[in-house]
């Protein structure tokens, strides 16, 4: 809990730098190539296919 009057209850810390954060719309061809390093998803009892549901990708530049 912040203990100064008038602080706010999240604030930055100084000295830190802040991340840059980017957020694009991308179509599912971008990740074609991509291996997820997570997935969430169900096997179909029909074929026995396992299908994603969600995919979760680590991208670093």
């Amino acid at each position: 809990m912040p203990s100064a009057f008038h602080q706010p209850r999240y604030f930055l810390s100084r000295g830190l730098k802040q991340p840059e954060i980017y957020y694009d719309e991308l179509s599912d061809n971008y990740f074609s190539d991509f291996k997820p390093s997570f997935v969430v998803g169900e096997r179909s009892p029909n074929n026995n296919r396992f299908e994603a549901d969600i995919s979760i990708y680590r991208i670093s530049y």
